[in-house]
């Protein structure tokens, strides 16, 4: 009788400690992935989604939103394509003088924000040197 109850005991801790690390893997995580032709940002709600290489001019760095500026060759056609809530967005962002897009590497661990902007640079410079 003893036994029976601590393996059900048991049984009931496991399960509900397998639920929660189920729960917390599966949970959306904020991600920018750098990529040879490209930036997927998924770091916040307003994230660009994928933005290609060839449809940047440059980047910056503004430091008050811990967050790197993307600069499109064509700002306002670029802006078209988005949904209208990521067009207000960046239509704020340009209206407070800050780069139209913003690529938010608050959450990012193993990098700081300048060797990210760094890095992308460097993809940036590689991409161009082989496509334009």
């Amino acid at each position: 009788m003893v036994l029976s109850l601590l393996g059900f005991i048991t049984a009931v801790v496991f399960g509900i400690r397998c639920i929660m690390n189920l729960m917390k893997a599966s949970q959306k995580k904020p991600l920018i992935t750098i990529t040879f032709d490209s930036i997927i940002d998924s770091s916040s709600k307003n994230s660009i989604g994928r933005l290609s290489y060839q449809d940047i001019d440059r980047f910056c760095i503004a430091k008050e939103d811990n967050a790197i500026g993307i600069i499109p060759r064509d700002e306002d056609s670029f802006i078209k394509k988005l949904s209208p809530i990521k067009q207000q967005k960046a239509i704020d962002n340009k209206n407070y003088d800050k780069p139209a897009f913003l690529l938010y590497v608050g959450n990012a661990k193993d990098m700081s924000l300048e060797d990210i902007y760094t890095l992308l640079k460097k993809r940036l410079d590689d991409y161009r040197s082989l496509y334009d």
